[in-house]
């Protein structure tokens, strides 16, 4: 088999990066140069991993250059066109450099514009579940989870995907200012505000990015399909989505272009060293993370959980509390903390989920694979994006739990604790992380990923 030069361009995140790690690594064991396209802060994160790298320095996002309204639309066209070029050229060592295949992520699409006149082929690569509009699932944005009667569920998916699509209801909601506490009338007044803003600038955004619309324009005649999903405008086409089938919501209608890689769990992946003398082995050990994007979340509401979580395992002594505070300020507005509660600013996720008997996290998609290869329940507090999808999926597959972070107390973690323990979610997640091992092996991506590289 001939070696190919295989390039992973994904949206730059821990999560994102994290899930490619297993397919790039038997990728390198079957012969082919995997090489990351990353910007300057996140090479060091790749590179630690034993992967080569190559600095990126075009944009991941586009913008208009103008202000002012009635300049972006006399501007737009021509935008457009210097956006393509400034591309290619950014771009052009991807052709210099006769890379065979380019693993890309869907939201980039202004970048399939580009390697399709670069003439190198790409298959789309999806670090989580969302996926384009569907009237067959809600958006992973929200909480729903389908309807068994067909055609209730159509119509609350149709109503699901519209209120996300133009009033971004699911998404800024959950955001650090915008996320409303019932009682706090200021903030709804805010938040009907966003609402109102996002409508109009959906509405009307052919006026408000005519550059964006122009260069979707281009895409399109040039044969590449851009569809509407959870994140946005995204490409269309055969998706690798790193991640197991079982935790997402069945389709009536097969999805031909969706392969689901499977766990993607690299259990090689280099995390760092960890003084376990500090944990005590005799006790269960619980797992609170909740992501590493501390700061864009509201502060009150995280406070609150922690606070919550600390408080409800001072009253169970007999499980030992691994707790991650990125922040060392709150971490000392915590303190003095009992014996069985550690509180650091960082774990090594894989190591602790190894041997961890729960988990509580905010329901990122990582986490939640991870989670799951191990066997590990979880209770989850979604607090925006994806995290409410993800956890309304870790219910329904009965292997966890989900909370309001705005209503948190320790009473209500104590409770769902005990039901945990009481109830089979143990038993149904070492059942789901039987299967979800076996299948870390991603032999379908790979062979996709190879036969599309030999039509080059």
């Amino acid at each position: 088999m001939q070696t190919k030069k295989v390039l992973i361009l994904v949206w730059p995140e821990t999560s994102a990066y994290n899930a490619t790690f297993r397919l790039a690594q038997v990728l390198s064991q079957r012969g082919h140069r995997v090489t990351y396209a990353v910007p300057a802060s996140w090479q060091d994160h790749v590179a630690r991993q034993g992967f080569q790298t190559v600095c990126l320095d075009a944009p991941l996002r586009l913008s208009s250059a103008s202000t002012d309204w009635w300049r972006k639309i006399v501007t737009g066209q021509a935008e457009a066109d210097q956006q393509i070029q400034d591309l290619c050229e950014s771009l052009a060592w991807i052709r210099s450099d006769a890379y065979d295949l380019v693993l890309l992520y869907p939201t980039l699409w202004h970048y399939a514009l580009v390697l399709h006149r670069l003439d190198v082929p790409y298959i789309l690569i999806n670090a989580c579940l969302a996926s384009v509009w569907s009237l067959e699932i809600p958006p992973i944005f929200s909480s729903l989870r389908p309807l068994r009667h067909r055609l209730l569920n159509r119509i609350q998916c149709a109503v699901a995907w519209f209120v996300l699509r133009y009033f971004g209801a699911f998404n800024h909601r959950y955001r650090g200012i915008i996320q409303p506490d019932r009682s706090d009338g200021l903030a709804q007044i805010r938040d009907v505000s966003t609402m109102a803003k996002h409508f109009f600038s959906t509405v009307f955004e052919r006026f408000h990015s005519p550059g964006q619309t122009q260069l979707m324009q281009i895409a399109r005649q040039e044969g590449i399909e851009i569809g509407w999903g959870d994140y946005g405008h995204r490409l269309v086409g055969p998706e690798l989505v790193l991640g197991p089938q079982v935790i997402d919501f069945p389709r009536r209608t097969a999805q031909h272009t969706r392969l689901y890689v499977g766990a993607c769990v690299d259990t090689e992946r280099v995390e760092g060293s960890f003084d376990w003398s500090r944990v005590d082995d005799d006790r269960p050990i619980v797992y609170c993370a909740v992501g590493s994007h501390g700061g864009y979340w509201n502060a009150e509401n995280s406070f609150r959980l922690t606070e919550s979580v600390i408080e409800a395992f001072k009253t169970r002594p007999e499980l030992q509390l691994l707790l991650q505070i990125t922040d060392e300020n709150v971490r000392r507005r915590l303190e003095p903390l009992p014996d069985n509660i550690l509180a650091a600013c960082w774990f090594p996720q894989l190591q602790v989920l190894s041997r961890a008997s729960l988990m509580i996290s905010h329901g990122g998609f990582g986490t939640v694979r991870e989670a799951l290869f191990h066997g590990v329940p979880m209770i989850i507090f979604p607090r925006g994006v994806d995290q409410p999808g993800n956890a309304a999926r870790v219910t329904w597959s009965r292997v966890g739990l989900m909370g309001d972070i705005r209503s948190v107390t320790p009473a209500s973690i104590g409770a769902m604790v005990e039901t945990i323990e009481k109830h089979r979610y143990r038993d149904n997640a070492l059942k789901l992380s039987e299967s979800l091992q076996t299948e870390n092996t991603c032999d379908a991506a790979v062979a996709l990923i190879e036969a599309s590289a030999l039509e080059v």
